[in-house]
This record gives structure tokens, C-alpha cells and sequence, in this order.
């Protein structure tokens, strides 16, 4: 038996249950987010988190990430900044 039906997160059954990779990946894009709002050198911070995710690569994390609206405005914000002379602030 799981660890989210002996947790209670789920019912026996449920096809939709939590696992513990989903609440990794969770914490993974919360860090992310995280980062770009306070303007972390993500070339410096990502690599370690692409690790601790047990990738071997950016591309192979980025899968897991680039369906976060949130996540992908702020990236979108980041490049816009970047084109266009340098980051200014939020």
C-alpha cells in the first residue's frame, strides 16, 4: 500500500492520488518562482536544484516545470527585461 493511502491523502482506488514525486516536483517550482522573484543568479542556483531533482540537465527538468503559468510569466518577464537592457526591478 502507498504512502498516500496510509496517509489518508487518497482513497483506495483513487487514480488520482498524490505521489511523492508530484509534491518533489511542487517543491521544485515553488523554488523556482521563488528564485526569479528575488532575482537569484539562476545560472548559479539551478544547476544544484536539477540535480536534487535527479536530472543530469536543464532540458530534462524543464518538462516537469513548463506547464506553470506562474512560473512561465516570470520567466517571460526575466527575458523581457534581459532584451531590453537589463534588469530594472519588478
Amino acid at each position: 500500500m502507498s504512502l498516500s493511502y496510509t496517509s489518508g491523502l487518497c482513497k483506495l482506488g483513487n487514480t488520482c492520488a498524490p505521489r511523492l514525486q508530484d509534491m518533489r516536483y511542487t517543491y521544485a517550482v515553488e523554488t523556482l518562482i521563488q528564485f526569479y522573484r528575488d532575482g537569484v543568479d539562476m545560472e548559479f542556483r539551478l544547476p544544484p536544484l536539477v540535480r536534487w531533482l535527479g536530472h543530469t540537465g536543464n532540458a530534462e527538468s524543464y518538462w516537469h516545470v513548463s506547464a506553470v503559468p506562474e512560473l512561465m510569466q516570470l520567466v517571460a518577464q526575466k527575458l523581457d527585461q534581459t532584451q531590453n537592457g537589463g534588469d530594472h526591478g519588478s
